[in-house]
């Protein structure tokens, strides 16, 4: 199995949902949905896919689906 690296949330991703609460909306979304595949969903994705391999230590409850 391929071992996935995370390089870590960056302070991007902060700025993104700093922003989201203060636009919650559909139009400011799709507006920026570049910045969340990148800065967003790209980072949380990797993670996933980096603790996968582990949760099984943890316990065998837990599931990790990048999904």
């Amino acid at each position: 199995m391929a071992e996935h690296t995370f390089e870590g949330f960056t302070p991007e991703l902060v700025d993104f949902l700093e922003d989201l609460m203060d636009h919650n909306n559909r139009e400011w979304f799709h507006e920026h949905k570049d910045l969340y595949e990148v800065d967003v969903r790209g980072p949380a994705l990797s993670f996933i896919r980096a603790i996968k391999p582990h949760l099984h230590e943890l316990s065998p409850h837990f599931l990790a689906s990048d999904k």
